[in-house]
């Protein structure tokens, strides 16, 4: 398989606060990583590193064949994170837009499509997520749940390879936690690779293909599902569990 993403030697400190000493892991074509750890740990830190809203101490970052770390204009970014979406944990609406005008927000600021292909292609998502209900509302109208699925919505606008997901199911009921586990295993099926950080390992087991646990500012273990799962004794079993 393709590595689309591999993270060596990454360090992180705030002050005196070292989050993260020597951050080692890959991200390959069509899988997703899960990535646990307690709170404090520094999982978001580490996602949003990825695309440059936090600048590590050392180490390097090789995405899609990129280094960011000899990016030297803007525009270098900007590139990049149309490759790779962030879904933010609160879905990150704009207030004052409807679902609708959320969505095309990326397609009128990132590229030259003329509005009839901007709301054919804002439709289609909104129909194959099971937004359409949704369409004409403001986000202060949706439920916590319904404003992260069109925030996951509104980050595939622009087609990445990559997508980077943020606690996507904090704080939700299981039925939408269900609907968001829905999505990203449509969005696996089309071959999108992404990251999940999470600390619902039922979430992790249903939708990873590999679970990274990051303790102690390093990446304790990373196995499949099943490898954990016949385990007991694996970290990422006890950090479920309350133990770790």
């Amino acid at each position: 398989m393709k590595k689309l993403i591999q993270v060596t030697g990454f360090s992180k400190s705030y002050g005196s606060k070292v989050v993260h000493k020597n951050i080692n892991f890959e991200l390959y074509e069509g899988e997703v990583l899960g990535l646990l750890g307690g709170s404090g740990t520094g999982k978001s830190v580490l996602l949003r590193s990825l695309i440059g809203l936090e600048v590590g101490d050392s180490g390097e970052t090789i995405i899609l064949d990129k280094n960011p770390n000899q990016f030297k204009k803007d525009f270098e970014w900007v590139e990049l994170r149309r490759q790779v979406a962030y879904a933010f944990q609160g879905g990150a609406l704009f207030d004052s837009l409807t679902v609708f005008e959320n969505l095309a927000f990326p397609l009128r600021e990132h590229t030259q499509l003329k509005e009839e292909e901007i709301h054919k292609q804002v439709i289609d998502l909104l129909g194959e997520f099971n937004l359409t209900d949704a369409e004409y509302k403001f986000p202060n109208q949706l439920s916590g749940g319904m404003q992260k699925r069109v925030g996951l919505a509104r980050a595939l606008m622009l087609r990445p390879q990559i997508m980077l997901y943020d606690e996507p199911t904090a704080g939700l009921d299981p039925m939408n936690t269900r609907n968001i586990e829905a999505m990203i295993l449509q969005l696996k099926a089309k071959k999108i690779a992404g990251i999940l950080v999470t600390h619902d390992m039922p979430v992790a087991f249903h939708v990873c293909d590999r679970i990274a646990l990051l303790k102690d500012g390093v990446i304790a273990s990373i196995a499949t599902p099943e490898q954990i799962r016949s385990n007991p004794e694996h970290p990422a079993m006890k950090f479920s569990e309350g133990i770790l």
